[in-house]
C-alpha cells in the first residue's frame, strides 16, 4: 500500500515536473535576452533531470512511470505565446515569460508541498525534500528576475571578460554600486539545456492561437446571426440564423488561428533555435546587476548598449 501511494504521489510530481520544462522553454522561446533565455532554459534542463530521478524511483518501486502531462499545461503554454505574441516591449515580454513561468512553479510548489505531506517511501521523501527546495530557490530568482522584490536582477551575457569589465565600468559611472554587480562564467552561471531538442512547442501556438480565434469570431459570428435573425419570421428560421453565423464564425477564427498561430510560432521557434545553438556558444560570460525597481530599465539598457559596441567593434 506504501508503494502504490509513493508511486501515485511520484507520477503526479513527475508530470508536473514535465509541464514546467516545457513551459520554461516557450518562455525561452519568446525572449531575446540571452541572459534570461539561458536561465529559463537551465530550469527546463534541472526539470528534465526531476523528471528523470522521479521516474528511476517509480520504477524502483515497481511502478510505470506516466510522464504525459496534462491539458492545463498544454493550454497555458500556449497562453504564453498569446500573451508574448500581444505584447509591445522587449523589456514587458520579459515580465510575461517570467510571471507566467512563476505561476507554472508555483503550481508545482504546491504539489511538492502536499506529496510532502504524505507517506511515502524513505528513498522517495528524500528525492521529494531535495527537489522541493530546488524548486523554492527557482521561485526565488524568478522574483528577482521579474522584480517582485525592491530590487529587480538584470542579466546580459557577453562573449569576453573585457566586454563584461567594459559593462561592469559603464554601470559604475552611472552611479551603480559595484557590490550589487557582479561577473559569472557561463559554466556557473547557466547549464545547457539538453531535454527534447527535436521537441517544438508550435503545435501548443497553433492549438492556442486556434481556440482564442474560433471563440473571438465566433462570437463575432452569434452576434450577427442575433441581428440576422431579428429580420426573419418564425422561431425555426431565427435559431438557423444564429447556429449557421456562429459556425462559420467559429470555423473562419480557427482557421485564421491556425495560420497565424503557425507562421508566429515556427518564426519564434526558427530565432530562437539560432539564438540558443549558434549565439550563446560566443558567449563565455554573465553580467547579473541587482538594481533598484525605478532604475532597472536604465540598467538594462546599459548592458545592452555595451554588448552592441562590443559586437559592433568586432564586426569593423
Amino acid at each position: 500500500m506504501a508503494a502504490s501511494q509513493s508511486i501515485s504521489t511520484l507520477n503526479r510530481l513527475l508530470r508536473i515536473n514535465r509541464d514546467s520544462e516545457y513551459g520554461f522553454l516557450v518562455a525561452a522561446e519568446n525572449v531575446r535576452n540571452l541572459g534570461l533565455k539561458a536561465i529559463l532554459k537551465s530550469h527546463a534542463q534541472e526539470r528534465a533531470e526531476f523528471a528523470a530521478t522521479l521516474a528511476d524511483e517509480i520504477r524502483r518501486l515497481g511502478g510505470t512511470p506516466r510522464a504525459v502531462g496534462n491539458t492545463l499545461g498544454v493550454i497555458h503554454r500556449g497562453w504564453i505565446g498569446i500573451k508574448t505574441a500581444l505584447t509591445l516591449g522587449e523589456a514587458n515580454v520579459e515580465q510575461v515569460a517570467l510571471r507566467e513561468s512563476l505561476r507554472g512553479e508555483r503550481l508545482a510548489q504546491r504539489m511538492y508541498q502536499q506529496a510532502g505531506n504524505r507517506s511515502l517511501d524513505e528513498k522517495s521523501q528524500r528525492i521529494v525534500k531535495t527537489q522541493g527546495e530546488q524548486i523554492n530557490m527557482t521561485i526565488a530568482q524568478l522574483a528577482q528576475l521579474g522584480g517582485e522584490e525592491s530590487d529587480r536582477m538584470v542579466v546580459r551575457m557577453y562573449d569576453k571578460q573585457e566586454d563584461a569589465g567594459r559593462a561592469m565600468q559603464a554601470l559604475a559611472r552611472a552611479g551603480f554600486l559595484i557590490e550589487d554587480a557582479e561577473t559569472v562564467a557561463k559554466e556557473r552561471a547557466v547549464r545547457l539545456y539538453r531535454g527534447a531538442e527535436s521537441r517544438g512547442t508550435t503545435a501548443e501556438t497553433v492549438l492556442a492561437f486556434t481556440l482564442v480565434g474560433a471563440v473571438a469570431i465566433g462570437v463575432i459570428g452569434l452576434a450577427a446571426g442575433i441581428s440576422l435573425a431579428m429580420f426573419t419570421t418564425g422561431a425555426a428560421s431565427s435559431l438557423a440564423f444564429v447556429l449557421v453565423a456562429t459556425i462559420i464564425g467559429a470555423l473562419t477564427g480557427g482557421g485564421l488561428g491556425s495560420l497565424l498561430g503557425l507562421l508566429l510560432g515556427m518564426g519564434i521557434q526558427e530565432e530562437d533555435r539560432f539564438l540558443y545553438q549558434n549565439d550563446l556558444q560566443q558567449r563565455q560570460v554573465m553580467v547579473r546587476v541587482r538594481a533598484p525597481q525605478e532604475r532597472a530599465g536604465e540598467a538594462s539598457t546599459i548592458l545592452k548598449r555595451v554588448d552592441a559596441e562590443s559586437r559592433n567593434k568586432m564586426a569593423a
